[in-house]
């Protein structure tokens, strides 16, 4: 997005362009500026537009996230989250989820995950990891899950399996553990897998955050599930395996011309993990013309 409203030669590093593009915001500090600061601390030092664009969105994700749960874990003392901001009315970067031409950014993505009914949460709070699941639907329900430890290749160092009623409209913890009694690796993770529905989701949670994590380069494949027209609109369910963890995994179109709406993006997909999603077009999707992305892969 930066580089449709900036020329070549305001791309990097930021001039006088990026602030009257971007803004200024809390005590008049540039937003830019805030951004370097922010998504620096958290994913490393930024000395390039598309390390400013990668870690930056990658910060948004995180925060974005991080908000949701937050707010879902203190159900009903927290009855609802307020959404800042939702979309640009200018063409500019900051931390709203659409861009000025109508496109999702990867924040976006991880506020409809963190808005599911139900939601499988790991949350950090007082040197403890709590396990939780948040139950926003209508119906009671019952869910088995396995939830545990594993690194970057897939090795599980511990799995605790187990089946939870949650009744409906409220959030449930089922587990709780001493960050200290966890030893984990800057590689190591924490997860849960559960079946909802006909999907099979996992979350992963990376308690010494992903400034010092050395990520793989994993090998994703992507095959056609189904394709068929509804309408004027096209539907492609496809089917993402990766052999390695895969970092805010994502597809992109190879052009605007079909205007795919993607149904997920921008996610994390562990080793020997799949995903299905489904994509809603003007014409019909070819899987060649779909550029798949992930953290060690240039950001557009």
């Amino acid at each position: 997005m930066i580089k449709s409203f900036l020329k070549p030669e305001h791309h990097w590093p930021p001039d006088d362009a990026w602030v009257y593009h971007i803004q200024k915001g809390h005590k008049k500090l540039p937003h830019h500026e805030q951004t370097l600061m922010i998504a620096g601390d958290t994913f490393g030092e930024i000395d390039s537009l598309q390390k400013y664009v990668k870690y930056g969105q990658a910060t948004h994700v995180e925060m974005m996230r991080a908000e949701f749960e937050s707010a879902r874990r203190d159900f009903p003392n927290n009855g609802g989250t307020m959404m800042w901001m939702f979309n640009d009315c200018w063409p500019t970067s900051n931390w709203s989820i659409i861009d000025y031409s109508k496109n999702p950014k990867p924040s976006y993505y991880a506020a409809k995950r963190a808005c599911a009914p139900l939601l499988p949460i790991i949350f950090q709070r007082n040197e403890n990891i709590e396990f939780l699941l948040s139950n926003q639907s209508m119906e009671d329900v019952e869910l088995s899950l396995e939830y545990g430890q594993s690194d970057l290749l897939g090795n599980e160092t511990w799995v605790k399996r187990e089946t939870i009623t949650v009744k409906r409209n409220t959030t449930k913890f089922f587990d709780r553990v001493p960050l200290k009694d966890l030893n984990m690796k800057n590689d190591e993770y924490l997860f849960i897998k559960s079946n909802i529905g006909d999907e099979n989701r996992q979350i992963t949670y990376f308690p010494n955050g992903w400034r010092d994590i050395h990520w793989p380069n994993p090998k994703v494949e992507i095959r056609l599930i189904d394709q068929k027209q509804i309408g004027n609109r096209w539907e492609t369910l496809v089917k993402i395996h990766t052999t390695g963890y895969a970092r805010l995994l994502h597809l992109l179109p190879s052009s605007d011309d079909s205007n795919p709406a993607f149904e997920d993006n921008y996610f994390d997909l562990p080793a020997g993990s799949t995903k299905e999603i489904m994509i809603k077009s003007l014409s019909p999707i070819v899987l060649e013309d779909l550029k798949i992305g992930h953290w060690l892969t240039e950001w557009e």
